[in-house]
């Protein structure tokens, strides 16, 4: 598999330093991010939350992607892998369609506001 471009707004997964806990996260924590800056070397800035949806600011966080080594101490990003993992060409045409939520705009168009008559001018 190739490796995936970074780029800012994408979510992520963060992996804290193991001796996390004097930095709020909880040992062993995956905490969701979104990237705020992929910088020129590849690592990146986070808007990272922890576990009581603080949000913390981490800096120059290395990306470790498919068949990259992690750091033992963490201190890494890593892609979620339903996102890190898109289907191949073969998969997208032998998989079924996915229905959509019965909370997308499809499943509950809107329709346009009924006009209103004007009401008759008085004499």
């Amino acid at each position: 598999m190739s490796k995936i471009d970074p780029t800012v707004g994408r979510m992520i997964w963060f992996h804290p330093p193991s001796d996390s806990t004097n930095t709020g996260f909880e040992p062993n924590a995956i905490c969701a991010a979104t990237i705020a800056k992929v910088l020129p070397d590849g690592r990146l800035n986070l808007g990272v939350l922890d576990g009581n949806g603080v949000n913390h600011s981490m800096t120059e966080v290395p990306l470790i992607q498919e068949g990259d080594k992690a750091p033992e101490k963490g201190y890494y990003a890593e892609w979620i892998p339903a996102d890190g993992k898109p289907a191949t060409k073969a998969e997208k045409l032998t998989s079924a369609p996915v229905a959509p939520s019965p909370f997308s705009a499809a499943a509950n168009p809107v329709s346009p506001k009924p006009s209103i008559p004007a009401a008759p001018k008085p004499a």
